[in-house]
Parts: structure tokens; C-alpha cells; sequence
């Protein structure tokens, strides 16, 4: 039996030190020029798999005295970990490098500049007549309906106008909104959602501030508020929550996982859950296009009301730059897409912060409040 454990000719204690020493550097390095200090929170797992296998190779040496038929157990689990923290440090690294330079969180391998620019060149020789690019204009009677709200009356035609001098009859159009609560909140969403669904349009929603089924729940209220239920099981299908909250905030509560099922189970929305980065919002977003897509006959995509609630809380998580990151793609990146409406809601932001989404949206619905009349019983229910 060999006096020293060795992974090709390198002893273990070795390679555990000089693996340590790189994870910190790099790891250091990484979190520090990205400003993600999520970075941080994820070098615990390569770590832990490194002191695993330093105990199995100091359990080699402790066995190899009295026990030498067992040590060799301890060596073979010793190499094995050694093994698997390589890997794994690797596949971290390239998760990390997917965040920073793809801003995504998934597609490891699509991603990968010589496969996505092979995806992309495959793509023009298909050329664009495809769902992804083959978004429809706001037709007039969800325009005129939206123009029936007060908070938005007289503002949305002239904004869908203005932008038609750019994009024709593709039609985006982004607003963003500070309000004091998560009721005032609803004030708006609620109505703006509601509007979508009667004109048979989709809704995705994305909230880092509550568990979406707070948001789902009122909406159900909302639209069989006369009893008519009908009318729910043929929203509830054109209705995407994405679930930004639990991974950053649910930590191991089971509450979560509860209303995560009655989300699905009970109300029949499609939930995606993101990983805990900005990036991973992006990624889940990217999903929640694509189960739109999974529910659509046809090559042309309907108009989609796209809300994000409180990503601005993640700021305490990761950092204030990255917040404005996610800002500056989503909101211009949507606008190219097309047949978008994009809404940015927050409640917890300085003005300064908020400064930077009033820079990129067509239309601040920050000074304005909904009429009490306009509201509905179903926008308040519940509080």
C-alpha cells in the first residue's frame, strides 16, 4: 500500500492545498469584478467537498497502522473526492462564466460560443418567420381597454404611437411604477392583468417580494368576481408565475413548497421557480416565454403582459449594479422582441435607484393612483 495517497502521481494533501488556494483566489476575483456576492454563499459546497477529501485521506493514515485492509476503503473514497471536487469546481466555473458573460443561468452547452453562434447561423438560414420573432400588435380593443383604466387613460395610445415611428405595427411598450406597498401594488397590476386576459392575451409575472400565489389568488378573485368560474379556467392557462422569491427568501420554510403546489394544483397556473441570482430571474423569465410558446398553436405570438414586482430587493443579495444590469437588457431587449408590455414595480427603492428604470421606460406611472371606481372588489380583496 502506497505510504502517501496519490491521484496520478499527486499527493492528495498537495492537491487539496493547491485546490483550496485556487477556489479562494478565483472565487475572490470573481465575486469582487462581477459585484454578485452570491459568489460567496456558493464556495461553501467546493469547499466541503475538499475537507471530505482531507478526512478520508487523514482517515487513510490513522486506518494503515492497525487496520491496513480497511485504510485502502478510505484511500479509494479519499482519490474519489478528490476527483469529484475537480469537477466540480470546473462546473462551477463555467456556471459563473455563463452569468457573467451570458447573463443566464442555464444552457450551459448552448450557450457555449461555438454551439450558440452554430444555433444562431442555423436560425438565419431558417430565417425569422418562427414564433420567437413573430410577435402581433396590441389590437384596438386591448388598446381602448387599457385606455379605460384612469391611471392610463389618455396616455397609452399616444405612448403605442410613438413607438410605432420606430417599430411599426410590432408594438412595446414598457412603464414603470413606484408605489408605498404591495396593495398599491395590486391597485395596478391586478386591473392592467385583468384587461390582458378578457382580450385572450398572456400574462407573465415575476415577483422577488411575496410568493405568487398572493398575486394569482386576487387575480382569480378578480376575473369570476361575478361568480362565474368559467372564466377562470380560461384565464388561468394563458397565466405564467415565475417564483423569485422562495430561492432568495423562502430559505427551508415549507410553507413555501405548500402554496408552491396549490399554485399549480388548485389554481392550474404554470409556475417556474428561478435559481437565487438576477441571472437566474433572466433564465426563468426566458422559460416563462417559452411555456407561452408550448401553450400556442400557431407561429405568432400574442401580445404578453410582462410584470416584474420588486427585483430591486435583490439589491440586498447581490449588489446595486447588478439590479441595473437587469434593468438596462430587460427592458430594451423586450422592446426588440416586440408585442410586450413590460412593467417594472417596486416599492423599497431610492430615487436615485429608480431613476435608472424611469431612463428606459416609455411611460411613469409613479404620480398617478387608481380611481376607486376602477379598481374592482377583486383588486383589494383580501387585505
Amino acid at each position: 500500500m502506497n505510504e502517501i495517497v496519490e491521484f496520478f502521481g499527486i499527493p492528495i494533501f498537495s492537491g487539496c492545498a493547491a485546490l483550496l488556494a485556487f477556489i479562494l483566489a478565483f472565487y475572490a476575483l470573481a465575486a469582487r469584478e462581477g459585484k454578485t456576492p452570491y459568489i460567496v454563499s456558493s464556495v461553501y459546497s467546493s469547499i466541503l467537498l475538499v475537507f471530505f477529501c482531507i478526512i478520508f485521506g487523514s482517515l487513510y493514515y490513522i486506518l494503515r497502522e492497525y487496520y491496513s485492509k480497511h485504510a485502502i476503503y478510505a484511500e479509494i473514497a479519499s482519490v474519489f473526492m478528490f476527483v469529484i471536487s475537480i469537477f466540480h469546481v470546473f462546473y462551477r466555473i463555467l456556471r459563473i462564466h455563463n452569468r457573467h458573460a451570458n447573463f443566464r443561468d442555464d444552457n450551459l452547452i448552448k450557450n457555449f460560443p461555438p454551439i450558440y453562434w452554430l444555433r444562431v447561423l442555423l436560425r438565419r438560414f431558417r430565417g425569422n418567420a418562427d414564433y420567437t420573432h413573430g410577435s402581433v400588435a396590441f389590437d384596438r380593443e386591448l388598446i381602448s381597454d387599457l385606455e379605460g383604466l384612469d391611471f392610463l387613460k389618455g396616455r397609452i395610445k399616444i405612448s403605442i404611437d410613438e413607438s410605432n415611428v420606430v417599430w411599426k405595427e410590432q408594438n412595446a411598450l414598457s412603464v414603470c411604477l413606484k408605489v408605498a406597498n404591495q396593495k398599491e401594488i395590486d391597485d395596478f397590476i391586478l386591473l392592467i392583468s385583468h384587461k390582458f386576459l378578457e382580450n385572450d392575451c398572456y400574462v407573465q409575472y415575476t415577483t422577488s417580494i411575496r410568493h405568487p400565489i398572493e398575486f394569482v389568488r386576487r387575480l382569480h378573485h378578480l376575473v369570476s368576481e361575478e361568480g362565474d368560474e368559467g372564466a377562470w379556467q380560461s384565464a388561468r392557462d394563458r397565466i405564467i408565475a415565475v417564483d423569485a422569491f422562495t430561492p432568495h427568501f423562502g430559505f427551508v420554510d415549507t410553507t413555501h413548497k405548500k402554496w408552491s403546489h396549490v399554485l399549480g394544483a388548485d389554481e392550474g397556473v404554470t409556475l417556474i421557480r428561478s435559481s437565487s441570482s438576477f441571472a437566474g430571474i433572466h433564465s426563468a423569465s426566458a422559460k416563462g416565454f417559452n411555456a407561452i410558446k408550448s401553450k400556442t398553436a400557431s407561429n405568432q405570438r400574442l401580445p404578453t403582459l410582462v410584470i416584474y414586482e420588486g427585483m430591486h430587493a435583490l439589491a440586498d443579495i447581490e449588489s446595486l449594479e447588478q439590479y441595473k444590469l437587469f434593468v438596462r437588457h430587460v427592458i430594451p431587449s423586450e422592446r426588440l422582441w416586440g408585442g410586450m408590455f413590460t412593467m417594472f414595480v417596486e416599492t423599497s427603492i431610492s430615487d436615485a435607484d429608480f431613476d435608472v428604470v424611469r431612463s428606459y421606460v416609455d411611460l411613469d406611472l409613479t404620480p398617478c393612483s387608481p380611481a376607486k371606481s376602477q379598481r374592482g372588489r377583486g383588486a383589494t380583496t383580501g387585505r
